[in-house]
């Protein structure tokens, strides 16, 4: 963001999975913006009302379990806030309590009234656009969102993901060119939000995953 941004970026990630919530803050407007609310919704509640914050709307990267458990929360407690998600995440929603009920956690409510978002749908917020652009691969309908120099990419580009478990939804030729295809589209001095981790740089991201490919190559 530029120097004079009034935006602010706030983590929330108390939770077993350690997935990442994002609560965009307009401290000149008091607005907020929601990314990927999921079992930390106490604690952002908390600070959205204690600073008085009118919430824009919550967007969903994507729509596994521990990126939207608390969404349809969030709506309850201001005013029934719009959940955008782009339209082929509808399956993943559907399905969700499957993996609440193996893991035994609580049933997660479906967001509603749900907007579906395609790419480049644009959303206006600080006088700034959050561009959404889809990228599937890890969901059907992920999204990335862009805002100024900010990428928010859920689990898109989550290092050491080729060892972790398949998840519903997941389509590996299609991540690799979604992958592709977000450090073709955007520079490097980006700085990504990831839905798990710490934020880094697309450059150091690319980096890694041309490392990855490359030490790979050849392995059946």
């Amino acid at each position: 963001m530029g120097a004079a941004s009034p935006v602010s970026v706030h983590i929330f990630n108390a939770n077993k999975w350690r997935q990442n919530c994002y609560v965009l803050v307009d401290s000149a407007e008091g607005h907020a913006l929601v990314i990927d609310p999921g079992f930390d919704v106490d604690d952002i509640s908390a600070y959205i009302a204690d600073r008085q914050l009118s919430v824009t709307a919550i967007l969903a990267t994507h729509t596994h379990f521990d990126h939207i458990a608390g969404a349809a929360t969030l709506q309850d407690r201001f005013g029934g806030v719009k959940f955008l998600l782009h339209a082929d995440e509808e399956n993943i929603l559907r399905d969700v309590n499957i993996y609440t009920m193996a893991l035994r956690l609580p049933r997660i409510a479906a967001p509603n009234p749900r907007i579906h978002l395609q790419d480049q749908t644009k959303l206006r917020f600080s006088n700034c656009d959050v561009v959404a652009h889809h990228f599937p691969g890890h969901t059907p309908g992920g999204c990335a969102f862009a805002f100024e120099n900010l990428l928010f990419t859920g689990d898109l580009l989550l290092r050491g993901q080729d060892n972790a478990p398949k998840l519903p939804g997941a389509n590996k030729a299609q991540l690799k060119k979604s992958q592709d295809e977000i450090f073709s589209r955007f520079p490097g001095s980006m700085l990504v939000y990831p839905g798990h981790g710490r934020a880094v740089a697309l450059s150091e991201l690319h980096a890694y995953f041309t490392e990855l490919q490359s030490s790979t190559k050849g392995l059946v």
